[in-house]
């Protein structure tokens, strides 16, 4: 199939590639995602409108993408087969193909349905959406306990592994330019008060499962009136991990004041009322499939999880902003800060004595 420098043709080829009627009728860019790019494209199939989410996957970030749409279908099969009663996702395969993944000129391309009777936020509105999207994650990875997670791929190898990350930062540190140290200084020398956290993560090691891995609450589609979670998305970082780590994003990411981009660190904040909601939603979702030791790591991974996610944007700065990205100068460090204020505000909350 022959590439073209006009980008609507090229939609039209790869939509005709997928197992899917209908020419395409109109797209556009989804510009919320920081990893893949995504696009919306509606098709007319004899004057039937159909939307659907073509999405190319970034390699860089996910080497394997085979892997990865490997995991989607493992989960997606074994959720079938144990009564769970929520729509799961599912992509959409290549015309005469079994694969569901797309290898057009060098890049590789997915297509899902999009559901249009649900919605998708960037931060709860109350607690009551907090709750449920909460409910949501942590019924899924109550039907998933019992999948054996060596049947899934790690999709980013060392994702989540902490004291890796703060090796990382440890090496980047001795390579940085001087300004960026400098500048950096004051978070720099808040990292070593954080380090004892890293004994929780060994102890955690026991703990593996299937796992989500992205616990935003922009990852659960929502009924628009109850605000009940009707699909769970994003599944590319499905893999072998750890309960509190999905825990410990949904707190950075649903129980904060303001987002990693909020730049005035000193509004940056965990909401109580949004936290007691995001842990007795998970917990009731998860129901009687979480263990005594995963119940009392939740708050010592959700610790671990922002101080990670500082690390990282801190490793990244000091990089010359190599992963994450920028649209204005030092914004990382900016990031880090952030996420720094945000564990000391969780520690004195939920940890006091650490």
């Amino acid at each position: 199939m022959e590439l073209t420098n006009d980008w609507s043709i090229k939609v039209d080829q790869l939509l005709k590639s997928f197992d899917i009627n209908g020419s395409v009728k109109d797209h556009k860019p989804i510009l919320t995602g920081l990893i893949q790019n995504t696009y919306e494209v509606t098709t007319d199939d004899s004057g039937e409108r159909k939307p659907y989410i073509l999405q190319k996957v970034n390699t860089r970030v996910f080497k394997n993408p085979h892997e990865v749409m490997s995991n989607i279908k493992v989960v997606g099969e074994h959720l079938e087969q144990s009564g769970y009663d929520k729509l799961i996702l599912k992509a959409i395969p290549v015309r005469n193909d079994s694969s569901t993944l797309l290898h057009f000129e060098d890049e590789y391309w997915r297509l899902y349905p999009k559901y249009e009777n649900a919605v998708s936020v960037k931060k709860p509105e109350d607690e009551n959406m907090a709750f449920e999207a909460a409910y949501t994650f942590g019924e899924y990875s109550k039907y998933l306990a019992d999948l054996d997670a060596n049947l899934l791929y790690e999709t980013i190898p060392d994702f989540h592994n902490t004291p890796l990350r703060l090796t990382h930062l440890k090496r980047s540190i001795v390579g940085a330019k001087d300004i960026r140290l400098k500048e950096a200084k004051s978070v720099l020398n808040d990292i070593p008060k954080f380090e004892a956290l890293l004994t929780y993560y060994a102890e955690m090691q026991n703990q593996l499962r299937p796992v989500h891995y992205d616990t935003k609450i922009s990852n659960v589609l929502l009924d628009p009136e109850t605000y009940k979670g009707v699909c769970v998305i994003d599944l590319d970082t499905l893999m072998p991990g750890m309960l509190a780590y999905d825990y410990g994003d949904m707190v950075r990411t649903m129980a904060a004041s303001f987002d990693e981009e909020h730049v005035d660190i000193s509004d940056v904040r965990i909401i109580p009322l949004f936290l007691h909601a995001i842990q007795n939603g998970f917990l009731d979702g998860l129901d009687d499939s979480i263990v005594e030791s995963e119940r009392e790591s939740l708050n010592y991974g959700a610790a671990l999880l922002v101080f990670e996610q500082a690390v990282r944007f801190l490793n990244d700065y000091l990089q010359n902003d190599i992963y994450y990205p920028i649209s204005y100068e030092n914004q990382n460090l900016r990031r880090a800060e952030n996420q720094m204020m945000l564990l000391k505000d969780f520690i004195d909350l939920v940890i006091p004595d650490l």
